[in-house]
């Protein structure tokens, strides 16, 4: 299973790439989002407005749930999780340094919901009602204030370890993908990385 585990990392490192936030923006309002905000579900949310946003959010959970979805149905009746993380880190790999992007991607919100929707969908479910609560709380009293939904998803990364480590009791390979994910969000913010990702 080498060569399939293979095929589905790049396959999934190219669907990450897909930027349904740089090229909606480009049809909707002919901006180029990166030059205003983050091209990623958040980004479209606030320089597209909620509709677009949310569109943004169903075709990034689509390119990630696919992708780990095949992993899943291959890999997981013989527990073989190694190639599902991989899957996993490729297509949000891929959307955060895309490469029909020169690298300057979002951060990973929708691809992340797209496959621990798959993956874990008892615990998603818990951590995404929670951070829509918190994210769209802080949008209706604060409106414009641009943080208001990362607020909310940097609650969602950080409940989903909470609750799948209370699901296993044990450093599953599930709970270390949960913490990969959230320092793939940790190590966006490293200034370097982050002045390279943002840069105009």
């Amino acid at each position: 299973m080498i060569v399939e585990t293979i095929l589905m990392i790049i396959v999934a490192y190219l669907l990450g790439s897909i930027n349904w936030a740089y090229i909606l923006g480009r049809a909707v309002k002919k901006i180029d989002i990166r030059k205003y905000d983050n091209p990623g579900v958040a980004g479209a949310w606030r320089q597209l407005g909620p509709k677009w946003g949310a569109l943004v959010a169903l075709l990034d959970i689509g390119k990630a749930a696919l992708p780990v979805y095949i992993a899943k149905v291959l890999f997981l009746p013989e527990e073989q999780y190694i190639p599902i993380i991989l899957v996993v880190l490729a297509v949000t790999v891929g959307h955060s340094w895309p490469i029909f992007l020169q690298f300057r991607g979002g951060m990973g919100l929708g691809t992340t919901m797209g496959a621990l929707l798959i993956l874990l969908p008892k615990e998603f479910g818990i951590a995404f009602l929670v951070a829509l609560i918190v994210g769209l709380g802080l949008w209706l009293i604060l409106k414009k204030k641009k943080a208001t939904v990362a607020y909310g998803a940097m609650i969602g990364y950080i409940l989903m370890p909470i609750l799948t480590w209370m699901r296993f009791k044990e450093s599953h390979p599930l709970f270390i993908l949960t913490l990969l994910l959230f320092g793939i969000v940790i190590i966006r913010q490293i200034p370097p990385i982050k002045r390279f990702t943002e840069r105009r």
